[in-house]
């Protein structure tokens, strides 16, 4: 193997064992109304391999996948120091039933072997006049 290869062999190692899997949720918005969804998004970040998070079911909600799971990547060089992220993100249709405040209990995701939670999500939802 010559040296390029070798070089280029060991950046890509570093790149990957530099960056140790993620995983976090975002929400569209905390407040919505009755029947109105709102987009809960499980991010899985830097992760070589992991299990599709398994959502609760909560009474009230309508818990329902909003299509397949999405992926991007990013590369970013500064001052010669290269890093990459890779994210895998599962949207969630979150559909209040009545009124009222609901709490989204943490998501177990399994993640290059290691158990992770995300954090719990409250949205609140109103009746439309």
């Amino acid at each position: 193997m010559n040296r390029l290869a070798l070089s280029l062999l060991f950046v890509a190692y570093s790149i990957s064992a530099a960056g140790s899997a993620e995983v976090d949720s975002e929400v569209s918005t905390r407040e919505t109304y009755v029947g109105l969804p709102i987009v809960l998004r499980i991010n899985v970040n830097n992760a070589s391999e992991h299990d599709t998070p398994i959502m609760p079911d909560v009474d009230g909600l309508k818990i329902e996948s909003a299509g397949p799971p999405s992926q991007s990547s990013r590369i970013m060089s500064i001052n010669g120091r290269r890093t990459q992220r890779t994210t895998v993100s599962y949207a969630v249709r979150v559909t209040p039933l009545r009124a009222g405040s609901f709490t989204i209990p943490p998501v177990k995701v399994e993640a290059d072997g290691l158990s992770t939670m995300t954090k719990a999500v409250r949205i609140v939802a109103t009746r439309s006049e």
